[in-house]
């Protein structure tokens, strides 16, 4: 199953995904060094054995494929940067044709509905109408209403109430694989899937994806 994630990480070219993978490793070690202590030699053999396989891949890859693999992340992470720093490129190119700046200016909205309406936020559906308040989203290209941000689409849409249901049931979720993970380090295989969904969520909002959720509920 790891290695399936990996691949599919690696064609989807995705930088939210890469991040939320890399990340996700990290957190998973580290909670594992904390929760089973007897496990850390082993977490030090598999870390090393992943730095060793990513830079030999790495190196396979310059040498005798020609950057088949690392080319296309590179230029992905390279357009990222670009986007960020209003390069000449993107500045001949519409809010909602961009992906970095655009869900900076998404983000930015769903803060100003937040405040606007907090505790009940705007209703599941109302989202799509408070985007049209704000000028720089309002296009008819933009068809991504939804904020790539689950972290504040909750809120904005169900509000603080909303929120806190979400925080409950994901902190439940968490509490119950560490203890189990003490007797069982198995769950740490759950709760790795669990933590770069968490993370995912930051770049878009997966809670409205039907793949991503059903990952979820198998984990």
């Amino acid at each position: 199953g790891v290695v399936l994630a990996a691949i599919g990480v690696l064609f989807m070219n995705n930088r939210g995904a890469f991040l939320a993978a890399s990340i996700g490793v990290v957190v998973v070690f580290v909670v594992v060094v904390i929760l089973l202590p007897r496990a850390r030699a082993k977490v030090l053999l598999v870390a090393t054995s992943i730095v060793f396989g990513l830079t030999g891949g790495l190196y396979v890859d310059e040498v005798l494929m020609g950057s088949k693999v690392s080319g296309p992340i590179e230029a992905r992470a390279q357009r990222g940067l670009d986007d960020l720093n209003n390069t000449n490129y993107f500045q001949r190119r519409p809010i909602a044709k961009r992906s970095v700046t655009y869900r900076l200016e998404e983000w930015s909205a769903l803060l100003e509905d937040i405040q606007e309406r907090p505790l009940l936020g705007t209703g599941l559906g109302g989202l799509w109408h408070a985007f049209d308040d704000h000028l720089e989203l309002k296009s008819d290209i933009n068809k991504h209403k939804h904020g790539h941000n689950s972290w504040l689409f909750v809120p904005a849409t169900t509000g603080l109430i909303g929120m806190a249901l979400m925080w409950g049931t994901l902190g439940t979720a968490i509490a119950v694989l560490c203890r189990r993970a003490r007797r069982h380090p198995e769950a740490m295989v759950p709760f790795g899937i669990l933590v770069a969904w968490m993370i995912g969520n930051v770049f878009d909002s997966l809670l409205l994806s039907g793949s991503t959720n059903c990952l979820l509920i198998i984990g």
